[in-house]
């Protein structure tokens, strides 16, 4: 049977109420229960981005739920459901999303589709160990002088006024046999796909979203767009307290004992970084790895570790009682927490955290 055949099954089944995983729930708010357009998008930035433009003009949804990681994410049936009913379906990319072009391929229906990877200048993933001789950690670098070996990803939900987000229970997650398999999930195109940690990428990913809402949406299209210029203007003054609040550091160099998530900040700014891990947050770094981290530590006098969200906090911790550095937090933003969902963070909240924890950890006045 064809994919599309087996998607059109699958939908009839799911609502009807039956198909082989059984009864589900849909993962946002039944389309046919709101009068709004709705919208589904996969990462927590694009979530975050679509809801500030929509205002309340749209029910959009994560497929995520709060504190899920991306790694091995695939859409359950009701998920596919939803993203069939939509009027509109946002997602990054093809290394984060691998599930997403057979899905899209085999639907049968009017949703519009947006990749928010479409106009931005992908880096390269170069795919080299960190357990080569230390001294060709920083030899490893590309035309900017930034080494950007690997990479990937988390995600999630949050709610921004009236807009929901997708809780479904029966997410099928991958459980992948082995971390290889992981990372083949996520790197086989040789692209970091964490673009949006570049305020420039991320203000052309909030144009991509914009004008798809204005799509979607024509009659709400002067509000959007003057939401899309705030959020750009706020894009704009954040990267301009980057660039200036960490340019006078007692350190360039920044550690980070998770995956490589954070080699577009590091480009965009001049800094140099490392990680314990490559793309996938699931693999397990080397005894060597982590002595070549703690030694570049020293080496740059570094004042802080760095872990990320959603994962145990291990390989750092390690690492601070090595070198008697603290541990601090980076945030990907790929998802955020229940914590977080709670608290009603933002995408831009989140960065200003950041830029506070790198500040310390490099050392800057």
């Amino acid at each position: 049977m064809k994919l599309k055949q087996v998607i059109g099954a699958l939908i009839l089944a799911l609502v009807a109420g039956v198909g082989v995983w059984g009864a589900t729930q849909l993962v946002s708010q039944d389309p046919s229960q709101t009068d709004k357009p709705t919208v589904i998008t996969t990462l927590y930035p694009l979530y975050d981005t679509a809801a500030a433009l929509a205002g309340d003009s749209a029910e959009v949804s994560l497929l995520l739920d709060p504190g899920t990681d991306i790694h091995g994410f695939e859409p359950s049936p009701s998920d596919i459901v939803a993203i069939s009913e939509a009027d509109l379906f946002i997602y990054s990319g093809d290394d984060l999303e691998p599930w997403a072009a057979d899905l899209l391929a085999g639907l049968d229906s009017d949703v519009k589709v947006v990749n928010t990877s479409e106009g931005i200048d992908l880096i390269e993933f170069k795919g080299e160990s960190h357990d080569h001789d230390h001294a060709d950690d920083h030899d490893k670098k590309d035309d900017h002088g930034h080494d950007h070996d690997h990479e990937h990803d988390d995600h999630m939900h949050e709610e921004h006024g009236d807009h929901d987000h997708s809780h479904d229970e029966d997410h099928a997650h991958e459980e992948e046999g082995d971390d290889h398999s992981h990372d083949h999930d996520h790197d086989h195109s040789g692209l970091d796909p964490h673009y949006w940690l570049d305020f420039e990428n991320a203000q052309i990913m909030t144009n991509t979203i914009k004008d798809a809402l204005v799509e979607v949406l024509p009659d709400n299209s002067a509000e959007i767009d003057s939401r899309a210029q705030e959020r750009i203007e706020a894009l704009q003054a954040l990267d301009t307290r980057y660039e200036t609040e960490l340019g006078s550091c007692s350190t360039r160099s920044f550690v980070h004992g998770g995956h490589y998530a954070f080699g577009y900040l590091a480009e965009r700014y001049d800094l140099e970084y490392e990680s314990a891990q490559g793309f996938s947050s699931n693999s397990e770094p080397t005894a060597q790895t982590i002595a070549n981290l703690v030694e570049s530590i020293e080496e740059a006098d570094a004042q802080a570790v760095f872990t990320e969200e959603l994962i145990e906090p291990r390989v750092a911790e390690i690492i601070s009682e090595e070198t008697g550095v603290p541990v601090l937090k980076l945030h990907g933003a790929h998802n955020i927490s229940a914590e977080e969902f709670e608290s009603e963070v933002s995408f831009l909240s989140l960065m200003e955290s950041n830029l506070e924890n790198l500040k310390v950890g490099l050392g800057c006045e």
